[in-house]
């Protein structure tokens, strides 16, 4: 219901309120009824929260919808990201660590990063390797590739991309070729940033996104270049952005060496 009302799949709008209220108002119910107030519970009101902090900074002026590269910080909720961290806490205290958990230590990472470029990459590239142990996908291995590019360059992100074993799907899926979009415009190779943003074009279904695309087309077409990790303002306050970097030593550490502890069987380990 939230990622629908997030990521809308067949609405102009960038984002539908109702749904991310609705979801927001069923997981708090989850957290405040004893027998569902477990761990994983609390790890998903929190995950939801911090994507819901955004909100306010995702739309433009014109309705078009801004990713996090160019969300004015300062438009975050203050409100739900102290609710978002309260929570991580709580989901801190059980044994299980699930991919809710680790998702919403990825979106902590995002909060407490001042900037877009400053926020810590190399963390985020970490807890990724995490999430793909215990819940792989096609998503995290992009969203992987991202996080090492913004870590080690446009170049290793690439890399990184072409190491990703599904090819065909990888060859039609619209996120990951607009991430070889974003890469290799930031590598200066245009020719390849128009083929594959024409590609991602193609296969996307969603209005709100495709009108990010073409934004994007354009911005290539009139100016050769085109700033796809945005510009970076200053996000919070002062005492907020204390409490958030306070929590993150105390529990987000903890929860990255619980998993180290575990262990999980890769491939090669089971039948």
């Amino acid at each position: 219901m939230f990622s629908e009302g997030f990521n809308p799949t067949d609405d102009d709008a960038a984002h539908d309120s109702g749904l991310c209220n609705e979801a927001l108002r069923l997981v708090r119910l989850l957290t405040e009824t004893k027998p569902t107030a477990v761990p994983a519970a609390f790890a998903l009101r929190a995950l939801l929260c911090f994507h819901a902090s955004r909100v306010p900074a995702r739309v433009a002026g014109d309705g078009s919808l801004l990713l996090i590269p160019e969300q004015d910080r300062a438009r975050w909720d203050s409100a739900l990201l102290s609710e978002a961290f309260t929570c991580l806490n709580d989901a801190g205290t059980g044994t299980e660590l699930t991919r809710f958990h680790i998702e919403a230590a990825i979106a902590a990472c995002h909060a407490l990063g001042t900037t877009y470029a400053t926020t810590d990459w190399a963390r985020i590239a970490d807890l990724y390797d995490m999430l793909r142990q215990c819940s792989p996908s096609l998503v995290v291995d992009v969203n992987r590739a991202l996080a090492k590019a913004m870590e080690s360059g446009a170049r290793v992100g690439l890399d990184e991309l072409d190491a990703i074993p599904e090819r065909e799907v990888l060859g039609r899926y619209p996120y990951a070729l607009a991430a070889y979009a974003d890469l290799h415009a930031s590598l200066g190779n245009f020719d390849e940033a128009k083929m594959y943003l024409d590609r991602a074009l193609a296969n996307q279904s969603s209005p709100a996104q495709l009108a990010l695309l073409k934004r994007k087309r354009a911005a290539l077409d009139e100016t050769h270049a085109v700033a796809f990790f945005g510009s970076d303002r200053p996000g919070g306050t002062t005492e907020l952005r204390a409490r958030l970097e306070g929590y993150w030593t105390r529990t987000l550490d903890s929860l990255k060496a619980r998993l180290e502890a575990d262990h999980i069987p890769d491939d090669s380990e089971s039948d």
